[in-house]
């Protein structure tokens, strides 16, 4: 299974736990999960910007991000599909790796359902799914 996490997901996971936290460590484990430098660098500057979070906990991120997901470069053309011109790279990445999941809570990209055979999914309707909630 291929699977999209995006921004928000990953953000939840990495301050709050609970649910998303979950579905990422599931996501990370037993699926393959891909990740492009956008995300990266969305998750950090967030991170840094709203949370002050510290560099030794970034440099933890960065390593997660490293060793559990695949990342890519996606060369496809960017859509211009969303409101929000930043949703649009997540779909781009979707679109590049075939992704099978979008896991987001992001209202815009929910709202579009699927795009390109990807469901675009809730963490809770990603756990129910596969059984981990």
């Amino acid at each position: 299974m291929r699977v999209v996490i995006d921004t928000n997901v990953y953000l939840s996971h990495f301050r709050f736990g609970g649910l998303p936290t979950r579905v990422c460590l599931f996501c990370l484990e037993e699926t393959d999960v891909y990740i492009s430098d956008f995300i990266i660098t969305e998750v950090e500057r967030i991170l840094i910007n709203k949370f002050g979070l510290a560099a030794p906990y970034l440099e933890l991120v960065r390593q997660t991000f490293l060793e559990s997901t695949e990342r890519v470069v996606p060369t496809t053309p960017l859509p211009e599909l969303c409101r929000d011109p930043d949703d649009n790279n997540i779909l781009q990445l979707v679109q590049f790796t075939m992704a099978d999941y979008l896991i987001t809570g992001d209202k815009d990209l929910l709202i579009l359902k699927e795009f390109e055979n990807c469901q675009i999914v809730t963490p809770k309707t990603f756990a129910e799914s596969v059984g981990i909630v």
